[in-house]
């Protein structure tokens, strides 16, 4: 009684779809409807799709990855999840479809790139976890675009072919960490030398789909895995369960009340322009600093002393250069740029990059 009657809400969907564009112009909502195998029936629903007008809106304010996730428990709902400048989740679009193949994430991505003006794809990258159908899509409707997999799921499947145990997942994790090509080739020779095996099973498997070594440096984006679609989910566990209508209403509500709660929160940031969250990582890597001495090659050209003689790291500030990388595929400065920052007494936050 509470809920609705699911047959009552399904012939509601046409209006609830236009008091939705009425009252957020610029919003996205498709829906398809399909021929009723019943002769003489009306077309019966089949997929919804929606991205509001804010969303797309914040994507374009500096959003890196999107991540996307396939159906949550027994409601079949494709998800588009982005990462924000504040490292934070930011929800951009979903679609209720009728299961999850090729055809419906072919639907779902071709609004997807038309609503988030997606061309080339040099800026942004997709991340998931192998959903049924989706990497097929991705050839044919985004074939430009920067994909990953989740590595906690790459190791899911490492295990599923007797790759187990802990030492095995440790050296994978280690590949999927390593920030340039000869670590990632001397950590690939280490998981040769536990089992030969796992080696090749990983080989075959590209690189840039799932370790740091090969991810781009536009991005500014190095996280290995897509927990930010899982948290998405759980912020809409009650929903699941719920009619069409009351389902996409609960998740609307959702995504007003967080957009205002974080509203709020960035009206009493300082007028600094970098976020506090940012801040934090910052600070983190100031602590390290004074391990490192730093020596000048030039104006711009600082070489970094560690402990060890494989702790000497070279950093290039105008090129915005480093040898460990971590600088250039995140956009923030580590502990070793800040220190030849320091040594140049300059401002850490003109290093920082814009996203």
């Amino acid at each position: 009684m509470i809920d609705g009657d699911i047959s009552d809400q399904f012939k509601l969907l046409w209006n609830y779809c236009n008091d939705i564009v009425r009252e957020n112009p610029n919003t996205s909502v498709y829906m398809k409807l399909v021929e009723n195998e019943e002769p003489c029936k009306p077309e019966r629903f089949q997929r919804f799709y929606i991205c509001f007008s804010a969303c797309k809106e914040g994507f374009k304010s500096g959003c890196r990855k999107i991540v996307l996730k396939g159906p949550m428990y027994g409601t079949q709902l494709l998800t588009a999840v982005g990462l924000d400048p504040t490292n934070n989740i930011y929800p951009i679009a979903y679609a209720v479809v009728e299961k999850e193949n090729y055809e419906s994430w072919a639907w779902f991505l071709d609004h997807l790139k038309l609503d988030l003006e997606i061309d080339d794809g040099a800026y942004s990258t997709f991340m998931s976890d192998k959903q049924k159908g989706l990497i097929e899509a991705f050839n044919d409707i985004l074939p430009f675009v920067a994909y990953r997999f989740c590595v906690r799921h790459l190791h899911r499947d490492f295990k599923r072919v007797e790759f187990g145990g802990n030492t095995l997942r440790n050296a994978l994790w280690k590949v999927a960490t390593a920030t340039t090509l000869r670590w990632f080739d001397e950590r690939m020779v280490e998981i040769f030398d536990l089992d030969p095996e796992a080696a090749i099973w990983l080989r075959d498997k590209s690189p840039s789909e799932w370790s740091k070594s090969h991810f781009s440096e536009d991005v500014k984006c190095d996280t290995l895995v897509n927990n930010i679609c899982e948290y998405f989910n759980s912020m809409i566990l009650d929903a699941r369960d719920k009619p069409i209508i009351t389902f996409l209403e609960k998740i609307w509500y959702t995504l007003m009340t967080r957009m205002k709660t974080n509203r709020d929160k960035s009206a009493k940031w300082s007028s600094d322009d970098i976020c506090p969250r940012i801040k934090n990582v910052l600070c983190k890597s100031q602590v390290a600093v004074a391990k490192y001495i730093p020596r000048k090659s030039n104006e711009w050209n600082y070489e970094l002393i560690g402990a060890s003689i494989t702790d000497i790291w070279a950093v290039d500030l105008l090129n915005r250069k480093y040898s460990r990388r971590k600088w250039n595929l995140t956009g923030l400065p580590c502990k070793h740029v800040i220190a030849a920052i320091w040594a140049k007494t300059n401002e850490i936050s003109s290093y920082i990059d814009d996203c």
